[in-house]
């Protein structure tokens, strides 16, 4: 019961402090169409360009060290998906 008191104030105290900022307000609907979009770009940038540095470590490594990397990261396959 206290918990959800807590959580009701918490929530009126957001709803009060997002009200000064209507500029916020009327951009808030774009936003939460857009970015789950621009977030799973992201998250794919990320992911190839990790990618592509462990390549070039793995390569790098193996010409100083005369250890074979795995085949699957030395491979040029692109992004990976993950399920």
């Amino acid at each position: 019961m206290e918990r959800t008191s807590r959580l009701s104030e918490n929530s009126q105290r957001i709803r009060s402090f997002r009200s000064s900022f209507s500029e916020f307000e009327q951009i808030l609907p774009v936003l939460r169409k857009t970015l789950p979009e621009l977030l799973t770009k992201l998250y794919s940038d990320c992911q190839a360009f990790a990618e592509k540095e462990i390549r070039s470590l793995l390569k790098g490594l193996e010409q100083t060290s005369g250890i074979d990397a795995p085949t699957d990261l030395k491979a040029d396959t692109g992004t990976r998906v993950h399920k």
